[in-house]
């Protein structure tokens, strides 16, 4: 996680030099796009190590008027595994995922907090199923993100950042309710269209 943010803060070092025009037709109400996620994944309750997983979805951010704060939500198909890739044993949790998100931009970069709901809706097995326990089809977490976003024209952003998630609920019932278990962290790329005012 830390090469993961200290990838973003070289980005955002390399792009200080355009402060000026990093913020560049701010005035909208709405952004949406899209972006892909790799993340590093793993519930570490169970097993000690993790592996790669790839996630993707659509975002939506609602801007409060003139203020650099925003609501940020979406709906996204997120990855979560458990294992590592070679295992015969490792199972990959595809999951309806939605956020709400406090964001916060400034000039260079932007952060964002908040929580998330996880719906499971299928897994994915190396080899045949095995004996796990059964799994808790809703599960609830928190997000953190922290990103550059750079103007391509006046319409069009592209996005960078990095991020982690944890869930806050075990993934197991037979577990206690509210104890650790999935992480998820990594980076994603995407790019954002605002509506202008």
């Amino acid at each position: 996680m830390k090469n993961i943010f200290a990838f973003i803060l070289v980005l955002i070092s390399s792009s200080s030099f355009g402060q000026d025009t990093t913020i560049v037709y701010n005035n909208f109400k709405y952004k949406c796009g899209a972006n892909f996620n790799i993340n590093y994944s793993n519930d570490y309750s169970l097993v000690p190590d993790g592996s790669t997983v790839v996630s993707g979805g659509f975002q939506v951010v609602r801007k409060f008027k003139k203020s650099k704060s925003s609501i940020e939500s979406g709906i996204y198909l997120m990855s979560k595994a458990v294992g590592q890739s070679y295992d015969y044993n490792r199972v990959v949790y595809r999951n309806l995922d939605i956020p709400i998100n406090y964001r916060y931009d400034t000039k260079v970069i932007y952060i964002s907090v908040g929580i998330y709901l996880d719906y499971l809706l299928w897994k994915e097995y190396n080899q045949l199923p095995p004996s796990y326990m059964p799994d808790r089809i809703l599960n609830i977490g928190y997000n953190l993100t922290l990103g550059i976003e750079k103007p391509i024209n006046k319409h069009l952003n592209l996005l960078i950042d990095g991020h982690i998630l944890n869930n806050i609920t075990h993934s197991k019932p037979d577990y206690k309710l509210f104890a650790p278990s999935y992480t998820n962290y990594g980076f994603a790329i995407g790019i954002n269209y605002k509506l202008l005012k």
